[in-house]
């Protein structure tokens, strides 16, 4: 599994190390510590404008074919082709086929393309990101019964809502309960689905599939009400692709661990201590002595955070505007590179004495 992170860790080694942090026993308080301990992944994602955080998240992912909404399931002239951005995936950064970067358009960037060169041209290829989200990840592909199908049989007896047009109703809402480890199906065809709500405690897989076994979406208990996002690829793209693939780049979206097993992605020890007294102090008090601790923690684990990032990074953030004023010195200046205006008025000064003095 590949993890963008800071010296990554397990739940298991990190709530030990909150617990004793927090004055807490990990035994006994485990789940206590592990909501902190998600508090801490969530506070980490949501510092994104700050710390950029988590921003390497790849899938190739093969192009599929979707319905216009409002449009005649049989007329192949309303579809376009395109992919559904991976629930794991917040915001997309890049988009490539076939080696090279598609122009990607949404409503924070108009425009972004990859890295232009001479060996790596711009393309005329695009994607546009659809400003509606889907409670599927595929559509259906015509009007048919539909089905639940459990993997885990825990999850025998809770409830799926869901709110779907049939053939004989529209905005039919259906209540469905599901069996542990088997099928439950809707028999009256379904012609589009609008909403689906978890029930929040799910153990296992959902998979929401058609009658005939085409799978729609497959349901975690991260999201208690999924909504996915799709990109439109350009017709140029889908006819010159040779692959049927394209290359996603995004930041990975937040989700709550739990086993001792899971990863959490920043595992320094000073790091997680100094979130885990952040909390002590700050959770729930009014005592101005705690808040006063709580904030120096705060200061501290930003400081820590941006340490563990420039090292990771190396010159990264190098500001491109000195390597710019240096070129211009040196194309307008014959003195040696590295003295300054000063330094060189005073060197002048001296080897004009040192040959007025011969």
């Amino acid at each position: 599994m590949s993890i963008d992170a800071i010296q990554p860790t397990t739940v298991l080694e990190a709530g030990q190390i909150m617990a004793e942090a927090m004055g807490k026993d990990w035994i006994r308080d485990r789940k206590e510590v592990v909501d902190y301990l998600n508090r801490f992944r969530e506070d980490l994602y949501l510092m994104y404008s700050e710390f950029k955080l988590f921003t390497n998240k790849f899938y190739c992912l093969e192009l599929q074919c979707y319905t216009h909404d409002c449009k005649n399931l049989k007329n192949c002239d309303n579809t376009y082709w395109g992919v559904t951005i991976p629930e794991d995936i917040d915001g997309v950064l890049a988009v490539w086929e076939d080696d090279q970067p598609l122009r990607t358009y949404s409503k924070w960037w108009e425009a972004r393309v990859g890295i232009v060169t001479r060996d790596n041209p711009q393309t005329h290829m695009s994607t546009t990101l659809v400003h509606q989200q889907f409670p599927t990840q595929r559509n259906l592909q015509r009007s048919i019964p539909i089905q639940f199908l459990t993997d885990n049989i825990e999850d025998a007896g809770k409830v799926i809502t869901i709110t779907v047009d049939t053939v004989f109703d529209r905005r039919k809402e259906y209540k469905i309960e599901l069996v542990g480890d088997g099928i439950v199906t809707i028999p009256t065809p379904v012609t589009a689905i609008h909403s689906v709500i978890l029930p929040s405690n799910l153990c296992g897989k959902v998979i929401l599939l058609q009658e005939d076994g085409y799978e729609l979406s497959e349901y975690s208990g991260y999201d208690t009400i999924p909504s996915y996002r799709r990109l439109k690829v350009s017709l140029e793209c889908y006819n010159r692709c040779k692959s049927g693939r394209i290359l996603l780049h995004g930041n990975q979206k937040f989700k709550p661990i739990f086993f001792d097993s899971d990863i959490v992605e920043v595992g320094s020890r000073r790091i997680l201590e100094t979130a885990a007294r952040f909390y002590r102090y700050g959770e729930n008090s009014t005592d101005t002595e705690q808040l006063r601790k709580a904030s120096l923690e705060e200061a501290q684990l930003k400081r820590l955070l941006k340490g563990a990032l420039d090292r990771q990074r190396g010159n990264a953030d190098q500001d491109p505007s000195q390597l710019v004023r240096r070129e211009r010195s040196i194309i307008r200046s014959t003195y040696l590179a590295g003295y300054s205006g000063r330094d060189r008025s005073n060197r002048s000064r001296r080897s004009s004495t040192n040959f007025n003095n011969k």
